[in-house]
């Protein structure tokens, strides 16, 4: 028997597990991601904050929500929301939004796709999988990985669990495809 090789993948940019007759791990986190896509991008009907991680479906829902911060070199941003818009979503701009840039209201257009984001997540998951050692069970609790974001983009981080993925946070990391991330999940007060 082989032994078990990782490599980056620079065509898809995602980590894969290769073994003889290769891709189990693959297929084993995109099973998983098509049962949390509908939450990560459209949410709960029912709760206008749940899911919601696109512009688009985000803003679709919660109107009023106040100014967004934009990161451009990430094309991630952060809104304000919940009792006191205290609680921070973070979100992947996937339309044309005004935000603040540096501080000045701007027009930005994103730079992701759904496809994008399914890729990232499903990236993400896979290697949460590789780590709980296990075909269904993605470690316990927020877990962040580095993952390629969009095309010619920086590496970013994104938090999985077993409901969801969304971006730990707006700006790039250093850290390269695959390797977990430090931290959780922003939950500062908005400033």
């Amino acid at each position: 028997m082989r032994r078990e090789e990782y490599r980056y993948s620079l065509q898809r940019g995602s980590v894969q597990e290769r073994k003889q007759g290769g891709g189990e791990s693959r297929a084993d986190a995109e099973k998983i991601w098509k049962g949390m896509e509908s939450h990560v991008f459209d949410g709960r009907s029912d709760k206008p904050t749940s899911g919601r991680h696109l512009t688009s479906t985000w803003f679709k829902v919660n109107q009023k929500s106040e100014k967004m911060v934009i990161n451009t070199q990430t094309s991630l941003a952060t809104v304000p929301f919940g009792l006191k818009q205290k609680k921070i979503k973070t979100l992947f701009i996937d339309d044309k939004r005004t935000g603040l840039v540096n501080n000045k209201e701007q027009e930005f257009t994103g730079k992701y796709t759904r496809d994008t984001v399914a890729r990232m997540c499903t990236d993400a998951i896979e290697k949460s999988l590789e780590e709980s050692k296990s075909k269904t069970s993605l470690l316990a609790g927020d877990n962040a990985y580095a993952v390629r974001s969009f095309d010619g983009g920086p590496n970013v981080c994104v938090t999985v669990n077993k409901d969801s993925c969304f971006p730990q946070s707006v700006n790039p990391t250093t850290k390269q495809p695959g390797e977990k991330c430090g931290g959780c999940r922003m939950r500062s007060v908005f400033a």
